[in-house]
């Protein structure tokens, strides 16, 4: 009977202790400077954070193996705590847990453990490389010529003249490349054996192009139309050079001379008149763009490891871009390593564990270089652009025995190097061309045959401090089937990927040895069904295979990447189905955190839109992804940044942006328009960037160190503008203005808009003094506090009194940009601020018929300042357009992203994206903000709030986004006059409810599930 009695009370006892632990907090999701187990940190003192399961913190302890233990913390903190032991050894690992105290005082077990290891400050590597003599400009042997009359190179009459001149290839002798480099005075075109092969249209840019499957054995016939521009006699001249390399024996040159015929007419032809040698004046020596064709660079090294390792850290800075391979095997899945920079003010090196990949005995470290944007793809067109010189490699491998002992391997003179591999040329704008037949198998495995290789030269460092890449790197994230192939012409065929986006395509084929697929991409397609690439402008945007004819072959780029949605295919051996072709989703693998859907489709279609156009940007910057630009443009993600936010992790991704842009400034303070390639512009509206971010992302992510980083960077900046006054107190125009807005469709006005430029610069001049007053007050910096303030308090009389109309309360153009910017920045004075609503509401719902007016700043503001203001109708109302312009209407013809322009359909080519965000502004953050309700009410979400807008005909909102404290859910349908609201709190955090609709409410709820109820008036009605 005891015994009974005893076993019935082991039996409670048990089950009371399961109870307990089913329901104690337990402790997840660790993470350091946002990210999980991070190598390669630099930073003092990391930033530690973990989710609860449930409930609240009342203390923690994080303990970090052999440097800190933090004893019993009492501090609800669990996100962004700052490590505070012993200094981080460099080069070292460190593994962390964290245990807590909930409500009630009882402890969480110890969370799973987690780590992070540190950068590499005692670097003993050399920079290595292949540097050539400074770049040709390809045209060197080559003459200018002209019609005979009187002196070109001084003078010659206005008009257009034509060029011919008949190349021989030998038969039997097959050209692999033939690049071809032609300029005129002032502009051409090219055509090979009657097909267009090149234009150029700036003399001082001499245009390069591989015109190898233009010519054929025998007869070929180059044909220039040339011509002198303007309406009096100028320079004229055009200068040529063709050179041709054959798969065997020695190439073959055809230059601009005295032996081309040139004629007024085409009619009648008489010798050319050759002006002089390439380097004449008046034009000289060029920059071409022909010298940024370059071929990889491949690199060895071969060392010997005879002992137990345990610890294996290889840390690699490869210039532009590098692939890393250890013992025959890529040692990641990372794409375009390492971050893209200022290459003479910093240089991100990437950490690798790559213990596990190593052997006893013989091993090979084997690394590709790319061109990326060290060596950059262009030098003068479209602009001019920073380049950097030849691909460089810094690599330091550290060993850790099993003894205790360790050993480095260094990149250093005693590597091998050889140019002649496969991939012959890597170009962001032109492309990526394989030669498979020039493979090496087993270059990067021991004991390969390197002696025909040389070795590697000792190159100087380029300039940059070294950092460690703290961003999550480029990688393949998806993989698309096509969803169609036609064939509108003899040997062409189109494959449809059947959506937009940023990245390659992977090739699966057999054919016979030396067969070359030409692979060219673009969005759209012309009337003949043939690819569009008008809107690639500049670049080519196509990849070359050439088959070593070993059964079936797979092949994808490596360096470069492209936004499409179809791709031109030639030379293929038969005929291509779907499943030779896949599309490769590349971009910076930021985590999801977040999801929105409602009952209305296209809405649903929007945000689809929306999220693959911001896939599309996230490259390591915030950069364009088609023609040749691909520029990290600092006008675009102000406000972007937090619609990217409600979808992905883009904390460490906007921190390393922000240094680039405080990079970029320059000696007097100014900041370009374009953060690192690009060096123009002086103006206000779109480096306001600069401030606005870091002081969104300490409200969105809870972390002001970003701003901390830059306050004194950014003060500086505000400053500098101020040289751009007026006496009366405003500003001039410093920039673009309201960026192609619909003022500007069908080419009716300047790309600029109609919101007068004056107005926004003075706008966003006021915004900035006002995020900096903010700042210095939370930095407590009294004096910026108040130097800032009387800027603004200044800046906002001068701007209503030359600006607003009193009497109408109408804002200077009368434009929904105007608007929005002095309601959104709070400078519509109290006594006119119903008045100034009322006219943009009235603007938009009369004037405009319920559709937007904006371009790139005002859409930026406009659907958050309509909720702000009360009108969330209005803005569901421009949501749900199908008519231009609109999104809806964007969709209707096709789109499956957002286009850089609302009237793209029947625009011309140019500056004419499928596939940019600045139309697309921050109304994807509206989804989650208004329609979902989900703001941070505190910051980092520390405190939330829910407040769901119930507008239109909607039904119904699924929506949740991950916090950095966890997931929060804000899910509503309404049946009828009756509305649910599901909503659920993450742990260790509080929110405020507002329930729409009448006995809705305003609630104070704590972690959990929570369910309200109230009754709605009639659909058509607004809450």
């Amino acid at each position: 009977m005891k015994n009974c009695k005893l076993t019935q009370t082991l039996i409670i006892a048990a089950l009371l202790l399961a109870v307990s632990v089913a329901h104690a907090v337990s402790v997840g999701k660790l993470r350091c400077e946002y990210r999980q187990d991070p190598l390669g940190i630099e930073i003092a003192q990391p930033r530690l954070s973990w989710q609860l399961s449930a409930g609240r913190q009342t203390a923690y302890q994080v303990v970090v193996e052999g440097a800190w233990d933090s004893g019993k913390v009492e501090s609800d903190q669990s996100v962004g705590v700052k490590y505070d032991g012993k200094t981080l050894a460099s080069q070292s690992q460190f593994v962390w847990k964290v245990r807590v105290w909930d409500a009630a005082g009882k402890v969480s077990a110890w969370s799973k453990s987690a780590m992070f290891s540190t950068g590499l400050h005692n670097w003993q590597a050399k920079w290595i490389g292949h540097e050539d003599a400074l770049p040709p400009s390809g045209l060197e042997g080559a003459q200018w010529i002209w019609f005979p009359e009187g002196n070109p190179a001084v003078s010659a009459p206005p008009g257009t003249r034509f060029f011919r001149r008949t190349l021989v290839l030998p038969p039997g002798r097959t050209p692999v490349a033939a690049i071809c480099t032609v300029t005129a005075d002032n502009y051409f075109g090219l055509a090979i054996n009657g097909r267009e092969a090149a234009q150029g249209h700036k003399w001082q840019q001499p245009v390069t192009s591989d015109v190898a499957a233009f010519l054929h054995s025998g007869d070929n016939m180059l044909a220039v139309t040339a011509t002198n521009a303007g309406s009096a006699p100028s320079s004229a001249g055009l200068i040529v050079k063709l050179h041709v390399e054959f798969s065997s024996g020695d190439p073959l040159d055809l230059v601009s001379d005295g032996q081309w015929e040139a004629s007024t007419n085409q009619n009648q032809w008489a010798l050319a008149k050759a002006l002089g040698a390439y380097g004449i004046r008046p034009w000289g020596h060029l920059t071409a763009d022909a010298s940024h064709r370059l071929e990889a660079r491949y690199l060895r090294r071969e060392f010997a490891v005879e002992k137990k390792v345990t610890r294996a850290i290889a840390y690699v800075c490869g210039l532009g871009f590098f692939d890393l391979f250890l013992n025959g095997k890529k040692v990641s899945a990372d794409r375009m390593d390492p971050a893209l920079s200022d290459y003479v003010k910093a240089d991100y090196y990437v950490t690798f564990d790559v213990t596990h990949q190593l052997s006893r005995g013989a091993n090979a470290l084997g690394v590709m270089l790319g061109n990326g944007r060290f060596f950059a793809p262009r030098l003068g067109s479209p602009a001019r652009t920073q380049t950097f010189g030849y691909p460089k490699l810094l690599l330091q491998l550290e060993l850790e025995y099993a003894d205790g002992t360790t050993a480095t391997v260094v990149s250093d003179e005693h590597w091998r190097l050889t140019t002649n591999g496969p991939i012959r040329a890597n170009n962001e704008y032109d492309g990526e061309e394989y030669d498979a037949r020039m493979e090496m198998p087993g270059w990067d495995r021991p004991g390969f045959d390197d002696a025909k290789w040389e070795p590697a030269q000792l190159v100087a460092a380029p300039g940059g401090g070294l950092q460690s890449q703290m961003i999550e790197p480029m990688r393949v994230t998806q993989l698309i089937h096509p969803v169609a192939i036609t064939n509108p012409a003899p040997g062409i065929y189109i494959v449809d990927m059947g959506q937009n986006f940023y990245g390659t395509v992977r090739l699966r084929a057999a054919g016979p040895r030396g067969t070359e697929v030409r692979l060219t991409s673009a969005y759209s397609l012309k009337p003949d069904g043939t690819l569009k690439t008008a809107d690639n402008r500049g670049a080519k945007a196509t990849d070359v295979y050439t088959f070593k004819g070993q059964g079936t072959e797979v092949w994808s780029p490596r360096f470069k990447g492209q936004g499409f949605r179809r791709v031109q295919v030639t030379g293929f051996p038969g005929v291509p189905t779907v499943d030779n072709f896949k599309g490769l989703v590349i971009h910076t693998d930021v985590d999801p955190v977040g999801e929105f859907q409602c009952s209305n489709e296209l809405v649903n279609r929007i945000h689809t839109a929306m999220r693959w156009g911001m896939r599309m940007y996230l490259r390591s910057a915030p950069l364009d992804p088609d023609r040749d630009e691909r520029q990290a443009w600092t006008g675009d993600p102000a406000r972007d940044a937090e619609s990217e936010a409600y979808n992905f992790n883009v904390a460490p991704f906007y921190a390393k942006w922000m240094d680039d842009v405080r990079r970029s400034q320059r000696a007097d303070g100014s900041i370009p328009d374009v953060a690192t390639y690009w060096t123009w512009g002086d103006g206000v509206e779109w480096p306001s960037v600069f401030t606005i971010i870091p002081d969104w992302f300490t409200e969105f992510y809870g972390d002001s160190r970003v701003a901390a980083t830059n306050y004194a960077a950014m003060k500086t900046w505000v400053m500098a503008m101020r040289r751009h006054e007026l006496p009366d107190g405003t500003l001039k125009a410093t920039s673009y203005g309201d960026w192609c807005d619909t003022y500007t469709m069908d080419g009716k006005a300047s790309n600029r808009g109609a919101t007068p430029r004056e107005l926004v610069s003075t706008a966003y001049q006021y915004h900035n003094c006002r995020i900096m007053e903010r700042l210095a007050r939370q930095f407590e910096q009294a004096a910026d506090e108040r130097l800032f303030a009387a800027l603004a308090d200044k800046m906002k009389t001068a701007f209503n009194q030359k600006f607003l109309d009193p009497k109408t309360h109408v804002y200077q153009g009368g434009t929904q940009c105007g608007y929005v910017l002095a309601l959104a920045f709070g400078l519509v004075p109290t006594e006119h601020r119903d008045a100034v609503i009322a006219n943009l509401v009235d603007d938009i719902l009369v004037q405009h018929q319920g559709h937007l007016s904006v371009g790139l700043i005002g859409m930026q503001w406009l659907m958050q300042t309509l909720t702000d203001i009360g009108r969330p109708d209005v803005a569901w109302t421009i949501v749900t357009q199908k008519s231009r312009p609109s999104w809806g209407y964007m969709l209707a013809k096709g789109a499956t992203t957002i286009w850089e322009r609302w009237d793209m359909d029947t625009r011309g080519p140019g500056m004419n994206s499928e596939a940019l965000l600045m139309q697309a502004g921050n109304l994807d953050a509206w989804f989650y903000q208004t329609l979902a309700g989900i703001r941070p009410a505190a910051p980092g979400f520390k405190r939330i709030l829910i407040q769901p807008s119930i507008v239109g005909d909607v039904t119904w909102v699924k929506c949740f986004h991950e916090s950095p404290y966890g997931r929060i859910v804000s899910n509503w349908k309404r049946a009828g006059n009756k509305l649910t609201l599901d909503v659920t709190i993450p742990a260790n955090t509080t929110a405020t409810v507002q329930v729409p609709g009448q006995a809705g409410d305003r609630h104070e709820v704590g972690p959990g599930r929570h369910q309200f109820k109230s009754t709605l008036p009639p659909f058509g009605s607004q809450y």
